[in-house]
C-alpha cells in the first residue's frame, strides 16, 4: 500500500532521472529493497531515511515523512483488534469427546490435527497476553498437566511429539505457559526438572538457554541454576567485528565462523533485559546492531540430537524476527521510537484481519506466531505509550 513516503521516495528518484538500483547502491541495500520501499510493503530503517534524505538533497523532508504518523495506531492496534483475536483463538480450541477442553492445534485452522503440549503451551502464552484466563482455561491447564511424564509420582517434563523424552526446550516453555496461566508450581520442583533436563545439546543453543529462562527469571531469579543458564547464554556470543552478538548456536572449534542471527539476538537480549542487572554485562552494541539490521524475516532452525541405535529426533523451531526485534528495542534503557515503529510495521505486516491471526507466507497461521506478536505488540506499547506515574504530594 502507498504512503506519503513511499510516493516521495518514486516521485525523488523519477524527478532525478535514477534507476532503483542506483538509489540502492547509493544507500548500500539491494534494488528490491528500495522498490519494497517506493511501493509501501516496507519502510527504511532511520539511518536508511537519513542516508536517502541526503541522497536526495531532500533537507530533512522526507525524514520528517518517515517519522510521522503513527505510533499510536501502530501499538494501539491490539486493543482495537484483541477482542477478535481472542475469540478467533478460542474458536480454535480443541475438545475431547467427553467435552471437555484439551488444547490448541499448531496451525489455528480447523483441521484433523490434534492438539499437542507445545502448541497448547503457546496458546496459554497468548491468552494471557489477550485478557487471561476463561471458562476453559483450568482444563487446558489439566490436559497440559496430565501430559506431563512422571516417575513414581514425580513430574520430570514434558515432550513435544517427535521427541522421545521429556526435554528442555518443550518443558520450559509449558512451564512458562502455566505460569502465565496463573499456575502456582513450586520452585524447588520446577529448579529439578530444569536441572536434570540440562544436556549439552542445550548448553549451545541460544534458544533452548532463553526459553528455560523465562519461567527461570519469574520464579527464582537470584537461584544458582538461574545464573548457569544466564552464564551459559552469553558464552554463547561471538564478536562480530567488535559486537558481542548471538548465532543460532554456540560456536565449536571444527566449525568456520557462523554468522550472527538477528532472531538469537533479539530473544536473547529481550530476556537478558529481565534479568538481575549485576547478572549481566552490558548489551549496547547488541542493540545497536538490532536497530541497523534491515531483513526481519522469519526463520527456523532445527535442534538435533543423536539417539541410541543410530536414530536421532529433531525439532523445528520458527521465529518471527521482526515481533522479537520489536522486544528487544522496547525494553532498551531508552527506547528509539523510530526503530520501534519500523520493525512493528514489519509485525503487522504478517497480521490476517479476515482471520485474526498472523500468517506466515505460506498461508499457515501457527499458534506462536500470535504468542510472539501479541507479546511484541504489548512491550511497544509500554515503551511508546508509557502510563505516567501520579504525582505523590508527599
Amino acid at each position: 500500500m502507498a504512503t506519503a513516503l513511499s510516493q516521495e521516495l518514486r516521485r525523488r528518484r523519477l524527478a532525478m532521472g535514477v534507476s532503483q538500483k542506483v538509489v540502492a547502491e547509493a544507500v548500500g541495500v539491494e534494488r528490491a529493497t528500495v522498490a519494497q520501499w517506493e511501493g509501501g510493503s516496507s519502510r527504511p530503517s532511520p539511518e536508511r531515511l537519513q542516508q536517502l534524505d541526503d541522497h536526495f538533497d531532500a533537507r530533512g523532508e522526507l525524514v520528517e515523512l518517515g517519522t510521522k504518523g503513527s505510533s499510536s495506531a501502530l501499538t494501539r492496534s491490539l486493543l482495537s483488534v484483541r477482542a477478535e483475536i481472542r475469540q478467533a483463538l478460542l474458536a480454535q480450541l480443541c475438545f475431547a469427546d467427553s467435552g471437555r477442553a484439551t488444547g490448541w492445534r499448531h496451525n489455528l485452522v480447523p483441521s484433523d490435527e490434534p492438539p499437542s503440549v507445545l502448541s497448547t503451551a503457546y496458546g496459554l502464552k497468548a491468552l494471557a497476553i489477550l485478557g487471561g484466563r476463561d471458562a476453559n482455561t483450568t482444563a487446558v491447564v489439566d490436559w497440559v498437566l496430565g501430559k506431563a511424564v512422571r516417575s513414581d509420582g514425580e513430574m520430570l517434563g514434558w515432550h513435544a511429539r517427535m521427541q522421545d523424552v521429556p526435554r528442555l526446550e518443550t518443558t520450559a516453555t509449558a512451564i512458562d505457559a502455566l505460569l502465565s496461566a496463573g499456575v502456582g508450581l513450586k520452585v524447588d520442583d520446577v529448579l529439578r526438572m530444569l536441572e536434570r533436563l540440562l544436556d549439552d545439546a542445550s548448553r549451545g543453543r541460544p534458544f533452548i538457554l532463553i526459553s528455560a529462562l523465562e519461567p527461570l527469571l519469574r520464579l527464582a531469579p537470584d537461584a544458582d541454576l538461574t545464573r548457569q543458564f544466564l552464564d551459559a547464554l552469553l558464552a554463547c556470543r561471538v564478536d562480530f567485528g567488535g559486537r558481542q552478538l548471538w548465532p543460532e548456536k554456540r560456536l565449536r572449534r571444527d566449525q568456520p565462523m557462523l554468522t550472527a542471527s538477528i532472531a538469537h539476538t533479539a530473544r536473547a537480549v529481550t530476556v537478558l533485559r529481565s534479568a538481575p542487572e549485576h547478572l549481566v554485562t552490558d548489551m549496547g552494541s547488541a542493540e545497536d546492531w538490532l536497530s541497523e539490521v534491515e531483513n526481519l524475516a522469519e526463520v527456523s532452525e532445527t535442534i538435533r540430537r543423536d539417539l541410541a541405535a543410530d536414530r536421532s529426533e529433531e525439532l523445528t523451531i520458527y521465529h518471527f524476527t521482526s515481533a522479537w526485534v520489536v522486544r528487544a528495542l522496547a525494553n532498551a534503557p531508552v527506547p528509539d521510537r523510530p526503530r520501534i515503529e519500523n520493525a512493528l510495521r514489519h509485525v503487522w505486516k504478517r497480521y490476517d484481519p479476515d482471520r485474526h491471526f498472523w500468517a506466515l507466507t505460506n498461508g499457515d497461521v501457527p499458534v506462536w506466531m500470535l504468542a510472539d506478536a501479541g507479546y511484541a505488540l504489548h512491550d511497544a506499547a509500554l515503551a511508546l505509550h508509557p502510563t505516567p506515574v501520579p504525582h505523590d504530594p508527599g
